[in-house]
């Protein structure tokens, strides 16, 4: 029985220590992804920052709708979807 008693308590300890470095990876990957999340986000936020620098129409590059179709007859709308990046001429 003496050596089944040791052979039990040395499973024992390598199971522990097993789960102990699984937690550990757990808590690390955790983080890793917390952090990550965190850095999205601000760089999401920057972007935001970006938007005022955004040509409002408002410029002396800026054409109406009817002012291209004048210029090219193939153009036959304009195509703009609020809050995306999608602003642009059908041809």
């Amino acid at each position: 029985m003496g050596i089944a008693v040791k052979c039990a308590r040395v499973g024992n300890k390598i199971l522990s220590f097993i789960a102990m470095v699984l937690v550990l990876i757990m808590l690390l990957y955790g983080g890793y992804s917390l952090w990550n999340t965190i850095m999205i986000y601000r760089g999401a936020f920057s972007s935001n920052d970006l938007l005022k620098y955004q040509p409002t129409g408002d410029g002396p590059n800026s054409i109406t709708l009817g002012e291209l179709m004048k210029l090219n007859k193939d153009v036959v709308g304009w195509i703009k979807i609020f809050d995306t990046h999608i602003s642009y001429p059908v041809v």
